[in-house]
């Protein structure tokens, strides 16, 4: 669940930051990724995993 729009100048955040946002811990967002199909980017060949703040809002807000 990738948004094609968005704010270019929108920072992107880690799973800590992700994990301090919504007030749950890191092991919570990893299960919410593969088991909910959390939104997430995956970053250059090493896959590193980024989350746009809007996104995952936008994301809570349907599966709320």
């Amino acid at each position: 669940m990738e948004s094609k729009y968005f704010n270019q100048e929108e920072r992107l955040l880690t799973v800590v930051e992700i994990a301090r946002f919504l007030n749950v811990s890191t092991s919570v967002i990893y299960q919410w990724m593969y088991k909910k199909d959390m939104p997430r980017l995956k970053l250059g060949v090493n896959g590193k995993i980024r989350f746009r703040q809007s996104d995952v809002e936008r994301w809570l807000k349907i599966i709320d």
